[in-house]
């Protein structure tokens, strides 16, 4: 028998950014769990080499959500941090049977970033300013809703306005850093509100919206 969740809330794979694992996303973990979410149906992931290509996360990606989709059924929610949105990204271009609900970016650099100079492994030329990777990634597929949530206080993606992505609605929220975010209340707040169709909530302190 396939695993349930509440209504309106699917099963949500968690993906981490440059050198992270699924550790550095328990306490956004634990958020969707208090929240509502069955443990079982939250999965954070921890990529084989944390400072590898994106196009091996994908691959990865694709064997999480396969494997949480035969479990669960159904589509499944996938929210990325960092360099995580970029695997995302990479795996919804190439496969056209992706299976996922909705598409939460934290503090992605969906153009690359300049501190990509100081990162190392596989993944540093993808990292850089307008790479052949981030430059090959298109836009999202329409049927995935999705939306961006980033901080002026992130001093890792730069320029700040690569945390934004042409056609995605946009979430700032202030007095977060780059890492801060997986921490955050008003993060979580913010990303079960994006993953229960209700981001647009005003009473969200500290953070505004646009598209």
């Amino acid at each position: 028998m396939a695993l349930a969740g509440p209504a309106g809330r699917r099963p949500v794979l968690l993906l981490p950014g440059w050198r992270d694992g699924a550790r550095a996303l328990g306490p956004l973990a634990r958020s969707l769990v208090t929240a509502g979410w069955p443990a079982e149906l939250v999965r954070p992931v921890s990529f084989r080499d944390p400072f590898g290509s994106n196009v091996a996360h994908a691959a990865e990606l694709a064997d999480a959500l396969e494997t949480l989709r035969h479990e669960a059924g159904g589509r499944i929610d996938v929210v990325a941090h960092s360099m995580g949105g970029l695997a995302l990204r990479y795996y919804l271009k190439e496969r056209r049977d992706h299976g996922v609900g909705r598409a939460v970016f934290l503090a992605t650099p969906h153009t690359g970033t300049w501190l990509a100079w100081l990162a190392f492994g596989r993944a540093r030329p993808e990292l850089m300013r307008n790479s052949g990777l981030v430059r090959s990634l298109g836009p999202l597929p329409p049927d995935v809703p999705a939306i961006c949530i980033h901080s002026p206080w992130d001093l890792r993606v730069l320029p700040r306005h690569s945390a934004r992505l042409d056609g995605v609605p946009s979430m700032e929220i202030r007095g977060v850093t780059h890492r801060g975010m997986l921490r955050s209340r008003r993060v979580h707040a913010a990303v079960r509100a994006a993953l229960t169709e209700g981001w647009e909530d005003p009473t969200l302190d500290g953070i505004s919206t646009w598209l």
